[in-house]
This record gives structure tokens, sequence and C-alpha cells, in this order.
């Protein structure tokens, strides 16, 4: 049974190592800040302002103003009541009516200045006849760490989709020859050169994304000899703390102020960094074979790599993402399954229950907004703002009963941009598209109301069905999930015809994943030319050819990160007219209700 249980959880682990993946060279840091620049130049442009223009919105999204129904209604109703006045005067109160024309005029601007000077600042004010319509960036345009990336639905969808770049095979296996050649000329020097260990770092990756975890281990063993010994200890609580309530903050803004301070690293402390991540991931990666074998030191091999990845993470917590941090997680998670076998059925790979949620349409409230725009913010803003404004978010829930198994510090609640940025950069830069992964993403999409992005999840991870377990019960159990999820999206987005609409975005789906993946296979057949031809991989012109002419492989923006606000616009004494108006037929009411007094 025991055995079973280990074969199980083999397969499983099999199918999440492009997930578990943490690699870091120098071509990663180029391979990330191109992803961001496809979405953040895109809908961010320019430089923000900075003042009072800065916070009535982002320069470069629109403002407007628009006529308000409510406030038209209300309009309406006061002419409709000035008119049933008069005419009820005509008939029986006529030695009144001049008295309440009188009292409507004057009722019309005291009523329209009452109403505006009560109700500024605030939100929509329903009685006015115009409101101005402000659009700021969502409050998860503000990266969690200062520089860092600024998460977009687009992302998400074009990470599920593919619709990424990655180098391919022989770029790899050049970059490999390179490494090496430069390793042995630089070894004769004395000390270990920069250029040296950083080669060393490309070998390793390469080796890796070669599938090549042995070698790469060994690669990276052999870095850590040449590195300095230094003391290590694992973060007391590597995995993201709750962000819910007021007194949480302070807790927040100390371990962002870490993270701060961290990045400030000497070049050695960087070195060990690199060392550590790279060596625990390919630890990682190797342990699955020797788990279907039998091997009992299998398991010690993984705790290796997760304690080598803890360590990372104390170096450096917020690199990359911050997927170190959630690979940790994934991790402790597979662990887990080894004595509890039951978390494989019922929750994902960051602690999400695989319940059936029920929908709502949480689009227009689901994110805060910023008060000023997310780039100025990014540059200007101390911890403590960041922070405030990041309390905005939504946050994605994970089960207590899985925190109490998996790792008793792990977070309640984190801002829904901080796993989904950790899951992607993990699938993207790792080993490539997984089941498991593909329904964490899903999960997440549900939760911030993006139904087509969790629908293309949930679609992801039943095209890699097969990897999801070779337990046939837990693998239908976990096809059973993604299948009602779809079902009852489709629901959502079409009530009358969920039938036709799922039709229509599986064509949607399956079209846009073969563009995607077409355009990948043109990337490596380019490079591999390339390389044929002796082209030099950092030769600046590497891809010129290639990218002539060629629509970006990233979906656009598009609206979706914005958040609209209404706000009454007094522009002038017109705005509040219809209060006024409104006031004018109940003054002359109330004077045409009334008794003259007598001589």
């Amino acid at each position: 049974m025991r055995r079973s249980i280990w074969l199980a959880v083999f397969f499983t682990l099999l199918s999440v190592s492009g997930a578990l993946a943490c690699l870091n060279d120098r071509e990663t840091v180029v391979v990330e800040r191109e992803f961001r620049s496809r979405y953040e130049s895109a809908s961010s442009p320019g430089a923000a302002e900075s003042g009072a223009a800065a916070a009535r919105g982002r320069p470069d999204l629109p403002t407007r103003s628009e006529w308000n129904v409510y406030g038209m209604a209300l309009m309406l109703a006061g002419v409709v009541l000035i008119v049933g006045d008069v005419k009820f005067m005509r008939r029986k109160r006529p030695d009144r009516l001049r008295y309440a024309i009188g009292l409507g005029i004057a009722a019309v601007p005291f009523g329209a200045f009452i109403y505006s000077a009560l109700l500024t600042n605030g939100d929509v004010r329903n009685g006015g006849l115009r409101t101005e319509v402000i659009t700021y960036p969502a409050a998860y345009e503000l990266p969690e760490i200062p520089g860092g990336t600024s998460f977009r639905m687009a992302m998400l969808h074009d990470v599920l989709m593919e619709r990424y770049l990655r180098h391919g095979q022989a770029w790899y296996e050049k970059r490999n020859q390179e490494s090496r050649a430069a390793i042995d000329e630089e070894r004769p020097k004395p000390g270990p050169t920069t250029r040296m260990l950083d080669s060393m770092d490309d070998l390793a990756v390469g080796l890796e994304n070669l599938h090549k975890s042995g070698e790469a281990a060994a690669v990276m063993r052999d870095k850590l000899i040449l590195l300095p010994h230094i003391d290590i200890k694992p973060p007391a609580a590597p995995a993201p703390i709750s962000r819910t309530g007021y007194s949480a903050e302070r807790e927040e803004v100390e371990r962002l102020e870490q993270i701060v301070a961290a990045a400030k690293m000497p070049p050695e402390m960087h070195q060990q960094y690199t060392a550590r991540a790279n060596l625990g991931t390919s630890l990682i990666h190797g342990a699955f074979p020797k788990l279907l074998a039998g091997d009992a030191a299998a398991q010690d091999q993984m705790r290796e790599g997760l304690e080598l990845i803890e360590q990372a993470i104390s170096i450096n917590p917020g690199a990359h993402f911050g997927r170190e941090t959630w690979q940790a997680i994934v991790v402790r998670h597979f662990l887990a399954t080894l004595d509890h076998p039951e978390l494989r059925t019922q929750f994902d790979v960051i602690g999400g229950d695989l319940a059936e949620v029920a929908l709502q349409d949480i689009r227009s409230q689901m994110v805060g907004y910023l008060s000023a725009p997310a780039d100025w913010l990014d540059a200007n803003a101390s911890i403590e703002d960041r922070v405030a404004e990041r309390t905005r978010i939504p946050s994605v829930d994970t089960s207590a009963t899985w925190s109490a198994i998996v790792d008793p510090e792990l977070a309640s609640q984190v801002p829904f941009d901080e796993p989904a940025l950790a899951l992607m950069g993990m699938w993207m830069l790792g080993g490539g598209p997984n089941p498991n992964s593909a329904m964490a993403m899903a999960d997440i999409a549900v939760q911030v109301g993006q139904y087509e992005i969790a629908w293309d999840g949930f679609e992801r991870a039943l095209e890699m069905k097969e990897s999801l377990s070779p337990d046939a019960k837990v693998r239908q159990t976990l096809v059973d999930y993604c299948a009602k999820q779809q079902a009852v999206i489709a629901k959502y987005e079409s009530p009358d015809a969920p039938d036709e609409w799922t039709t229509k975005t599986r064509q949607r789906h399956v079209a846009e994943l073969a563009w995607a993946r077409q355009y990948q296979d043109d990337y490596h057949a380019w490079e591999a030319k390339q390389i044929a031809a002796g082209i030099a991989l950092d030769d600046p012109s590497f891809y010129t050819g290639f990218f002539h002419g060629r629509p970006s492989i990233a979906s656009p923006v598009g609206h979706v990160d914005e958040v609209e606000k209404r706000f009454f616009a007094p522009d002038s004494i017109l705005d509040g007219a219809p209060a006024g108006v409104l006031l004018a037929g109940i003054f002359m009411l109330l004077a045409a209700m009334s008794k003259a007094r007598g001589p």
C-alpha cells in the first residue's frame, strides 16, 4: 500500500516538475524584463504626473462626463410636480400662484447649492445631471516590490495559452558550448572569477532546460565549493503572511523592508543565491526518477532541494516574481501528499479548495483602484503607502485544513497577483505547461472574476489530464472538477445557450493555442538557422529578421485592468439643477396647500 502511494505521488510530481522550476541565469533576467515590457508599456506608456493630477486618475487613461439617467429622472419629476402645482393653483388657489412661483424660483439655486455643497468629494451622486467618469489603474498594477513585475490579466491568459517566447534546444546547446569554454578559460585564473561563476549558472540552467538535472546539480555543487562557506538560516516564515486587516500592515511593511534591503546584496551574495536556487531546483527534479525505483534517499534529496531553495529565499526573498517562495510552498504540498494522499483531490498546489464555486457578478467591483498612477507610485511611494494601496487587491484564500498539514505558518489570504505571478514564472521559465499549475491558475482567475481565462485554464488541465495522476480515481475526480467548473462558467456567461458558448470558446481556444505553438516553433527554427549561419547569440540583430513584420506573441492588454469610478461633476450650477427643480416643486406644493394669512 505504501509503495502504491509513493508511485502515485511520483507520477504526480513528475507531471508538475516544470511547476517546481526555479532557475536563475543571466538570460532569465532578460526574459523577465522583455515579458514585462510587452504588457506594462502597453498600459502605462508615459511617465505619470504627480500631485493633484495624479490623484484624479492616470494621465494616459480617459476621463469623460456623461449624462446621469437618475439626475434626468429627478429633473423630470421636479418638472412634473411644478406643472401639476401650477395647474392646481390656477383652478383652486389662483391667489397663491404668484407667491408659489416666486418661492419655487428661489428654491432652484438654493436646492442646487445645498446639493452640491453637501455631496462633494464622494462617489456617484445620482441626483446630478452629469457624472464625471475617471479611469484608474487597478490596484494590482502596483507591484508588491519596488521595481517588481506589475500584474496584468493578459499575462495570465498568455501564459496559459503559451503566448510567450522561450529559447529552443539549439539555443541552449550553443550556449552550453560557450559556457563550458568560458569556464575552462577562467578556471586557471586566481580565485573564481565573476565570468566563471556566471557561466556556471548559464551551463546549469542550460542543462536543466535540456532535461539533464543530474549534470546541472553537479555544476552547481562545484560552484558552491568555489564560493566561501556561509551559514544561512531558512526564513522563520518563508511563506507570505496574511494581508488581512489593519493589524497585519505593520508586519507587511517590515517584510517588504527586508526584501528591499536584500535586493541590494553585494555581488558575492548574488552568487550564493543563484547557486542555491539552481541546485535546489535540480535536486528536486532529479529526485523524481529515484522515487520510481523505490530509492529511500529520494525524499531526503527533495528535502535537501527544499532547504536550498529556502536558503535562496533568505538571501533574496523578492527575486523573479517572488516565485521561489511559492516554489517552496508547492514542494511542501507534494511532500505532504506522501502521508496525506487525500490532499491531491481536495486542494490545488497553493492550498485552494477544490470545491465548486458559485459565480457572481464581481467583475465590476472585484478590484480596488490606485489613487495615483501605478508607475508614479512604484517609483515614489514609501513602503507604507505601497502596503496601504495593495490592501485594495482581492485575496485568494488558503484552506486552514491544507495549511495545518502542509505548514501551519502559511498565510490564510494573500493578494491574488502574488501566487499568480509566481505560478506564471514557474510555468514560463521552468519546465513548461503542466495540469496542476493550470488548475491553480484557473482557480485564481475564478476568484477574481476572469471567467473566460479560468475556462482556458481548466481546459489546459483537461488537455493534460493523463499527467494529473496515475491513479484513475484521483485523475477522474480532478477531471470532473475541471469539467464542472467549465460548465458553471458557460452557464454564467451564456445562460440561454451555454453549449453554444462552450463550442465557440473551445474553437477559439484550440485555434489560439495552435497559433502560439506555431509562433514558438518558428522562433526556435529561426534560432537554429542563425546559429547554423554562425551568428553569435549576443548579436543585437540575431532576432531582427524574425520579428520584422510579425505581430507580437503577446495579447493586447485591453481595458480589463482599468477601474472606472463616477463622481458628481459640479462644473456649473446646472449640474445641481435636478435637486433644485425638485425642491422648487416641493416648495410650490407646500405653498399651494398652505392657507393665506388674513389681514
